[in-house]
């Protein structure tokens, strides 16, 4: 049986990915190329207490399975977990640059917000979706930006606006992914 590695907080992320410190402990932007490079993960399922949201683009692992369902984690897709779901992944056999990244964030980081309320309605996080999402070079720019843009908020001197001013952006990436499905769930319709 594989080893299951539960990691509840940022910082347990941080530190089993040998990362530094996180600079905000609800939430965090991993970039996949400099942390799962190096980092042996074929026999290790993990659980995440987090939600998370990666974009991968050369990432060195394909295939990520994700409560019964596997994914085919190619250039470009974006795939999204809830708390408490087991992951495993499977190692490509080669890797190129790699400019994907993971949002990790903590369910107490909008608890208190409207998006708490609303997450549920975000159904990509549901533990029996089956379809990654797969995005156009602007789709890519358009949610990199805005994980950039949630990254440098939580980077600065945080301040009275700064909790708002994150979970506003997040609740637009999320929303711009909701397009983005329904955009790929209409031509597959076709």
């Amino acid at each position: 049986m594989k080893e299951i590695i539960r990691l509840e907080t940022i910082s347990e992320v941080h530190h089993f990915l040998g990362l530094d410190k996180p600079k905000h402990p609800m939430i965090s932007l991993l970039r996949i190329g400099k942390v799962l490079r190096d980092l042996a993960m074929d026999d290790i399922k993990y659980v995440l207490g987090l939600y998370q949201i990666s974009l991968k683009d050369n990432c060195p692992y394909t295939i990520i399975n994700y409560g019964r369902n596997s994914y085919d984690f190619q250039e470009g897709t974006m795939v999204f977990t809830a708390p408490e779901q087991i992951l495993s992944f499977k190692k490509a056999e080669t890797v190129e640059e790699d400019n994907g990244w993971s949002l990790v964030f903590h369910p107490n980081l909008i608890r208190k917000a409207e998006l708490g309320n609303k997450i549920s309605r975000f159904t990509f996080f549901d533990y029996a979706s089956n379809e990654a999402l797969h995005l156009s070079d602007d789709e890519r720019q358009t949610v990199t930006e805005l994980a950039e843009k949630i990254e440098r908020e939580y980077s600065t001197n945080l301040d009275a606006h700064s909790q708002t001013l994150i979970i506003s952006n997040l609740e637009l990436l999320l929303n711009y992914c909701v397009r983005f499905y329904d955009r790929q769930f209409y031509f597959l319709e076709r």
